[in-house]
């Protein structure tokens, strides 16, 4: 079976009730299409985690971000293949926000509607541990 390892960024903003979290939901059509997911994608041969987000998060978003640190590694089992999802803490750097340019949509939520979204099986327990983590 294969493992491919992808790489997410959980992007945060600041806000007075506590952190905004960016959900992006994917495109009909795609694999997972119309749920939401951290955005990201597969490491490349030889590339390091760190700098595969940074790359996927500037197509992606047209943003800079600043991976800070890393949430605990996703072993998600499919039919035919095992996704490593590897979760990054990010910054946006100063300049632009993003924007949706491989996504239908994207948005910054609280921590009381995360839950209400449709989201990806593989992002589930990255957005659990993000919600232990934030707990208000």
């Amino acid at each position: 079976m294969t493992c491919l390892n992808v790489c997410c960024a959980l992007i945060t903003l600041p806000s007075a009730h506590g952190p905004l979290l960016l959900a992006a939901k994917k495109a009909h059509g795609q694999s997972n299409g119309l749920l939401y997911e951290f955005p990201g994608g597969k490491v490349e041969a030889g590339e390091d985690a760190r700098d595969a987000i940074v790359r996927e998060i500037r197509e992606e978003l047209g943003c800079a971000i600043r991976p800070v640190h890393t949430l605990t590694t996703v072993l998600h089992r499919e039919k035919d293949r095992t996704i490593r999802l590897i979760p990054f803490l990010c910054e946006v750097e100063e300049g632009r926000l993003p924007i949706p340019l491989e996504h239908e949509s994207l948005g910054f939520f609280s921590s009381l509607t995360l839950f209400s979204l449709p989201w990806a099986p593989a992002d589930l327990p990255i957005l659990r541990e993000w919600l232990g983590r934030n707990a208000r």
